[in-house]
């Protein structure tokens, strides 16, 4: 048997259905409506000092913090959020190198990555045009969704690295994927 609080909760969720998610939009185009009255203008401040009290009830800020809960990846240290997508390839970990550590390869130089050694590596064809081959090639250190875990982290001290804390913030910059390849 359904309490009394349910009941009344179903039926105004039944209500709350019947309006359009458009109605908050036309009380504005209807504020703005030249031709409206006083009786009118009354009925629409009290629907607004309504929302307004709604909008500040416990229940309807924890519901909105929830939605748009922001959250920061301790492995790339972006912000991410359930609701605006955490799909499986949005955190995004490029490889990085080191200038100083290199082989010559044919008339070029060979640079292994710092994160996964001889299994990404990059050639520059002319040492020191910028020039790379196979670049297109390189692919990411680590692909997957983003994680609050530390333990989920797989830090590694090179590019995989743990936050900076100041004041309980995270200060770490997260490498840019767009700029390979990325020298240390």
């Amino acid at each position: 048997m359904a309490t009394t609080f349910e009941i009344l909760r179903q039926a105004a969720i039944a209500q709350a259905n019947t309006i359009s998610p458009s109605f908050h939009q036309d009380i504005v185009a209807l504020l703005k409506d030249k031709y409206l009255n006083r009786a009118e203008l009354d009925l629409i401040r009290d629907y607004l000092r309504a929302v307004t009290w709604i909008s500040d009830l416990n229940a309807y800020i924890a519901m909105k913090d929830k939605e748009t809960n922001f959250q920061h990846c301790v492995r790339c240290h972006c912000l991410f959020s359930k609701q605006y997508g955490d799909g499986p390839n949005d955190c995004i970990i490029p490889h990085v190198f080191d200038a100083d550590d290199y082989e010559h390869w044919g008339d070029g130089v060979r640079y292994s990555s710092r994160c996964c050694g001889g299994k990404a590596t990059i050639v520059e064809e002319t040492p020191g045009n910028l020039d790379f081959k196979d670049l297109r090639h390189l692919g990411r250190c680590f692909v997957g969704r983003h994680t609050g875990s530390v333990e989920e982290a797989g830090y590694n001290g090179v590019n995989i690295r743990p936050c900076e804390l100041k004041d309980g913030e995270c200060e770490a910059e997260g490498l840019d994927e767009d700029e390979e390849p990325i020298f240390l």
